[in-house]
């Protein structure tokens, strides 16, 4: 057995194969970027409150952080910046 010598020997296998790898790892990476993104905004809005002396009930803080609808976190971000109160931020739901 050869040491180093690619497993696919036709030019069009290697081909889609890497085009396949290329689109796997762009899909994973902008699932990761996706969830990321809402879990660090959860807990952006969770410290917002908390930087500011509001108490975050236990049933509060689980509820935001596990929240995965970006829309909906990116609506109670400002909200966590004003409201005087966690339950302010569902009270418009």
């Amino acid at each position: 057995m050869a040491v180093g010598t690619n497993k696919y020997k036709s030019d069009y296998v290697r081909q889609w194969v890497a085009e396949g790898e290329a689109k796997g790892a762009a899909e994973g990476e902008a699932k990761g970027e996706a969830r990321g993104t809402a879990k660090a905004r959860a807990k952006d809005i969770v410290l917002a409150f908390r930087t500011r002396g509001i108490d975050v009930p236990p049933e509060a803080e689980q509820r935001i952080l596990e929240c995965s609808d970006t829309n909906q976190l990116s609506a109670w971000f400002p909200k966590s910046i004003t409201a005087s109160s966690v339950e302010e931020l569902f009270d418009s739901e």
